[in-house]
């Protein structure tokens, strides 16, 4: 199955203003973060992964060539709004939360997914989700 890409893609002035930094830190779009969180979001659930890095989303959603310059303020906001944490934010989390039964198979799923740690990894919350709600639903129809 082919990505499906959002119909903004194929308009240039649009593309044009999408991958444009953001001019002022204050000053954040809400229509540039909307676009460039789902499809954030829309790309995880395609790959089936939950986990992103910085350069990872600039070489996957680069148009036409050029990176988009406004990702490291859109995950910024990701990270703010709390759709996104970084993977030793959630592992801290989950450490706290506690259920040692439950925290034994997710460890071991975790160091099995998780791949080298030279770069910050972002995980989508609502990917992670999805993928665990879809493994659990697998794991009791086979049960």
């Amino acid at each position: 199955m082919k990505f499906k890409w959002p119909s903004e893609w194929k308009d240039s002035d649009a593309m044009s203003y999408f991958i444009s930094d953001f001019t002022s830190s204050a000053v954040r779009p809400s229509r540039k973060l909307a676009f460039w969180s789902t499809l954030i979001c829309d790309v995880c659930l395609y790959r089936k992964s939950p986990f992103v890095t910085l350069d990872d989303l600039k070489r996957c959603l680069a148009w036409r060539g050029n990176p988009p310059h406004c990702l490291d303020g859109v995950l910024d906001d990701m990270l703010t709004k709390h759709t996104v944490v970084t993977c030793p934010k959630l592992t801290e989390t989950w450490s706290q939360w506690g259920l040692g039964i439950l925290m034994s198979p997710i460890t071991s799923v975790w160091q099995k997914i998780i791949p080298d740690a030279s770069e910050q990894k972002f995980v989508v919350l609502s990917v992670l989700e999805v993928i665990f709600i879809l493994h659990d639903t697998n794991h009791n129809a086979f049960n």
